[in-house]
């Protein structure tokens, strides 16, 4: 029953666990690994997963500017969490202070809401730069509750390669911001 539990709510980015220590009940790494991998899979635009279940391909995931850059981020904030977290000495062993890092960015970063650990003990910087690691984390066509880092304008061009398009809709039969104009649809998009 936790299995299930835990499962649904990996995949539906709720966090929700049995157990009130979170995933950090288990201890047990391939746990976490296994809880990261869906994490990673559900921050992912669902229109990769479409793609890859109507042409049977995984490859296009890689191909995509969007899920490079979340693995991107994940690896490099990773990399610095688990640097710190060594040399502040919270873990001697090296791949528990990775696994440990790897698994707080990830359910961090895409607002999963799982915990391994007492983030929030951790020393320094790092508690901090996993909150803002969050507000990066989501992608358009995601159920992740962070700001979409493709649509910021200094992004949108690089990232997801100016893919995120305005759907010419609703078409208004009132203008509600006064006059008439051809760009209606996309003052109702923007407001």
């Amino acid at each position: 029953l936790d299995a299930v539990g835990h499962a649904f709510s990996t995949v539906a980015n709720g966090g929700f666990s049995t157990h009130d220590a979170s995933i950090g009940y288990y201890d047990i790494p391939v746990i976490e690994m296994i809880c990261v991998f869906f994490m990673l899979i559900a921050a992912a635009n669902f229109g990769l997963h479409f793609f890859a279940w109507r042409h049977r391909s995984v490859t296009h995931y890689f191909a995509d500017s969007e899920f490079r850059a979340l693995l991107t981020v994940a690896g490099l904030v990773t990399l610095v969490v688990t640097f710190y977290l060594l040399r502040a000495g919270v873990y001697e062993d090296t791949d528990r202070a990775l696994v440990k890092a790897l698994f707080q960015t990830v359910s961090i970063g895409t607002t999963a809401g799982f915990a391994s650990a007492d983030f929030a003990a951790w020393p320094g910087f790092v508690p901090v730069l996993l909150i803002f690691v969050s507000f990066i984390g989501g992608w358009h066509g995601t159920t992740e509750a962070t700001m979409a880092l493709s649509a910021h304008p200094a992004f949108a061009g690089s990232i997801g390669g100016g893919n995120v398009t305005k759907i010419p809709y609703p078409n208004p039969y009132r203008n509600p911001f006064g006059g008439s104009s051809e760009r209606v649809t996309d003052q109702c998009l923007d407001f």
